[in-house]
């Protein structure tokens, strides 16, 4: 992951952009066009034929991997470990689908050390913390700081380093290198997080011992708990926009917005001034990609801000949860839809395209699920689930015909061949799949774990408290069975929809995901760290921050 990318020595070779199946750019700053490769360009030039079947890769046709350690081949995997991963079903699901569940699993159970609000006692007895429920137990700063907060930044951290892997870009300086470079921007993270607690810059815990009440006494609505969270999500995002700062001051310093080739005395009389005003394209696309970055980062902070909305404002009446989680599938698309423009007509990445379409799914899917932890009743989950499964069951069969490939012609002037719109339509299907697959597993994990396990009171969201007397008040049984039963719906309604695209097109979905990983090895670590951090930002986003 950490080492250099050194011009020449990469895969790509240069070839002819002009015709559709190089149309996309590896994406480094010197981008190249994709090659012809043997695992991709034939299922390209044929797709119609090789999605009728599984596709089974021998292992004499895949390179041969280096060799290196463990942890190397964990963090960017060759092609040869990529090709076994994804050879067997049970693999690639162990790698994308359990393996980023686990890691949130471990991290949240970690029990945080806390504290009686009222007094200076530790809380042992979990019993004796519920019973003083006015206030939310005062949590261990360094604890947070160092295990809970680092751990959440390193894996953020990890995960943009990835993508400018997949961009072909190093973010470090070159005379530090990766590991140094990323261990310095990790710990600068929280050196400034401890002296902007220590000073308490914005105020927040003297605002907080101003309002603390007696016991009996207390107002959820003076809690400052959103303002602190804020603060550490907004420090959390600036380190991770750091590496694309540190990029484009090297690029500036370099000139490399500017037209850099020397010139003939001839050239420079004639031409220097028009040269001089030239940006290279290849700036131009970081610039792009630097965009979709914080618009994707922004993505978040959007989420939480509508959780926060409509945990606000309950209970919901049916349709008004339906109309909620509507509104941000709308939200998300829209979204997605920018920085798929600019990713495939701008920046031209392939690879990058696929991971954002898989980002915005699992931060739809995300806080889609965690907000039904806050349904009102049965029938609103039947009405919201019911939609979805339609949707997926006519939406991608309808997308897929040649009739609505023409429409887009007609209407956008889509420049894609049939196959290649065959292709993007696939991708989304498996990628929303196994969105589907991780957010359904690692929401019923952490239900479990936090409802149960000893941080139940630092996440009150998940204890299912409640004073009313609706018969379909929120449980945990509720939760989880409901869960569970949708988990289960959408499992039936996407292998129908790949059935049925199957028997009308002759398109193997499951094929088209697994020969873009194929093709970018370093894209199957990517995802598990892009599940990684979608789901542990919605469970940072959760945590009750109460410090004393």
């Amino acid at each position: 992951m950490f080492s250099a990318f050194e011009a020449g020595k990469d895969r790509i070779v240069s070839q002819d952009v002009q015709s559709p199946s190089n149309y996309y750019v590896a994406g480094r700053y010197r981008a190249h066009a994709l090659p012809a490769s043997p695992l991709t360009s034939q299922s390209r030039r044929r797709l119609g034929s090789v999605s009728r079947r599984l596709s089974h890769v021998a292992p004499e046709d895949v390179p041969e991997d280096d060799e290196r350690t463990w942890l190397l081949v964990g963090l960017r995997p060759g092609p040869q470990q990529v090709h076994r991963w994804l050879n067997a079903w049970w693999r690639r699901w162990a790698i994308l689908v359990l393996v980023p569940c686990l890691i949130i699993w471990i991290w949240c159970a970690l029990p945080f050390p806390v504290s009686d609000p009222y007094g200076t006692s530790k809380v042992n007895d979990q019993q004796a913390a519920q019973d003083e429920d006015d206030l939310p137990v005062d949590v261990n700063f360094y604890f947070f700081l160092l295990i809970y907060f680092g751990l959440y930044q390193a894996g953020a951290l990890v995960w943009i380093t990835s993508l400018f892997g997949l961009y072909r870009l190093n973010w470090w300086p070159q005379r530090l290198g990766g590991k140094i470079s990323y261990a310095f921007m990790w710990m600068s993270a929280l050196a400034v997080g401890l002296l902007l607690h220590h000073l308490d810059a914005f105020g927040i815990r003297r605002r907080q011992d101003e309002q603390r009440p007696k016991k009996g006494h207390h107002n959820p609505t003076e809690d400052p708990d959103w303002g602190r969270k804020t603060l550490w999500v907004s420090l959390a995002f600036l380190t991770m926009s750091m590496p694309a700062l540190a990029c484009f001051i090297k690029l500036r310093s370099d000139r490399r917005m500017s037209y850099r080739h020397s010139l003939t005395d001839m050239q420079r009389t004639f031409l220097e001034r028009q040269l001089t005003r030239r940006i290279p394209k290849s700036y131009i696309r970081f610039l792009w990609f630097c965009l979709s970055l914080i618009v994707a980062l922004v993505s978040l902070i959007l989420g939480q801000g509508y959780a926060t909305v409509f945990l606000n404002t309950l209970p919901h009446q049916s349709l008004d949860g339906a109309a909620y989680v509507w509104t941000w599938i709308i939200t998300v698309q829209i979204l997605s839809s920018a920085v798929g423009y600019i990713l495939e007509y701008q920046v031209r990445s392939r690879a990058l395209l696929f991971v954002f379409r898989y980002y915005f799914l699992l931060v739809y899917y995300v806080f889609y699920r965690t907000l039904f932890a806050r349904l009102r009743s049965p029938d609103q989950y039947a009405l919201i689930q019911l939609l979805s499964s339609i949707w997926i069951i006519t939406f991608y069969p309808i997308a897929l015909s040649k009739p609505a490939y023409r429409s887009l012609q007609w209407l956008v002037g889509y420049e894609r061949s049939y196959e290649e719109h065959q292709e993007i339509m696939g991708h989304s299907l498996y990628l929303r799949n196994l969105a589907e697959n991780v957010t359904a597993l690692g929401f019923l994990g952490w239900l479990t774990i936090l409802h149960f396990g000893p941080n139940s009171d630092v996440y009150p969201f998940f204890k299912f408290d409640s004073s009313d007397n609706d018969p379909f008040h929120y449980t945990y049984s509720l939760t989880a069975i409901a869960t569970l039963l949708i988990w289960a719906t959408e499992l039936a309604s996407s292998f129908a929809a790949r059935q049925i695209c199957r028997w009308i097109y002759a398109v193997d979905i499951t094929n088209m995901g697994l020969n873009c990983l194929r093709e970018f090895p370093e894209l199957t670590i990517c995802l598990v760290w892009t599940s990684v951090h979608v789901m542990s930002d919605i469970l940072l986003f959760l945590v009750k921050l109460n410090f004393r």
